[in-house]
């Protein structure tokens, strides 16, 4: 069985159990071409490829280390797994900025709101967002004026309400007093 390999390669004392490889006696039997892993008389795992011949009965391997085939392959997915890790970050980044932008004008109404039912009445809450969060601000602040203006109504109410109490208790004194 002659065997063309490149001397430089391998070593003729090497070349000469390679028709005992399993990538050789594959590549003789088949009748097509074909690629397996396999494991070289030193131990190392070699990736083969080979093309039957019919018409010399022999065949064309060639063969590569597994390391140096799949090279391309493995650097490949180290790259797709650092682009991976870099649009999840910033996808987490972008999530966490926007749950940010949103939760902080309704937290600045949720306070403003405590403010209001403890019976303080602060200045009107700045949302400026652009948005519907923005919308609700203003009808916010809105609401927050008709409170204030219910409130003191309420106020004078009370007082008109006193003064007539007074009124009304005073007189009644004072007729109780002349008799």
């Amino acid at each position: 069985l002659p065997i063309l390999y490149p001397p430089d390669l391998l070593p003729h004392d090497a070349r000469v159990g390679i028709p005992e490889w399993s990538i050789t006696r594959q590549a003789l039997k088949a009748v097509s071409i074909g690629s397996s892993e396999y494991r070289d008389p030193a131990g190392k795992v070699q990736v083969g490829a080979y093309a039957p011949i019919p018409l010399l009965k022999g065949a064309v391997i060639i063969q590569q280390s597994k390391d140096d085939a799949y090279l391309a392959a493995n650097q490949m997915r180290r790259t797709a797994v650092g682009t991976i890790v870099v649009f999840a970050s910033l996808a987490v980044l972008v999530a966490l900025y926007m749950a940010q932008r949103l939760t902080k004008p309704i937290l600045v109404l949720t306070r403003t709101a405590q403010e209001v039912a403890a019976g303080r009445w602060p200045e009107a809450v700045a949302v400026k967002t652009g948005d519907e969060l923005q919308d609700l601000g203003d009808t916010f602040n809105v609401m927050v004026q008709q409170l204030w203006k219910y409130a003191a109504m309420q106020v004078d109410r009370l007082v008109q309400e006193h003064h007539k109490t007074g009124a009304m208790l005073f007189g009644r004194m004072c007729r109780k007093t002349s008799r």
